[in-house]
């Protein structure tokens, strides 16, 4: 008896943080690997752009408005995700910023923005 379930055929991802950088070329190597990707971020307009490349090079993607503060949004965009793609198996919680600089030239507020970002905000999408 295998140790793991055989994986599904169909292996629906969601990449937060996918209108550029590391997010954005994750979603297009996920796709290009035969992944229907979701790619979610607060620039959905960027998101856009690359989901049309992924489908012009013959992928299945969507883009997705994700705000990873806002509980609301993260809701909406597993929900539509999961509507469009089906049950999300694939998970890339990249969505972030970042203050440059020595932890005590930062603010208290905004340490508490990166971490309800790169944090708080991780732990909203795998929760969704």
């Amino acid at each position: 008896m295998p140790r793991f379930e055989p994986l599904p055929d169909r292996r629906p991802a969601l990449v937060a943080g996918a209108s550029s950088g590391i997010g954005a070329a994750t979603a297009v190597d996920l796709a290009a690997r035969g992944f229907p990707v979701a790619l979610a971020a607060r620039r959905v307009q960027m998101c856009q752009e690359i989901a049309g490349q992924i489908r012009a090079d013959g992928g299945e993607a969507i883009a997705v408005h994700l705000d990873v503060t806002d509980p609301d949004s993260v809701k909406a965009c597993v929900e539509q995700t999961t509507t469009e793609l089906g049950v999300i198996e694939v998970l890339v919680a990249g969505a972030g910023d970042t203050y440059f600089g020595k932890i005590e030239s930062i603010s208290t507020e905004q340490f508490e923005s990166q971490v309800q970002i790169h944090l708080i905000g991780a732990n909203r999408v795998t929760a969704a």
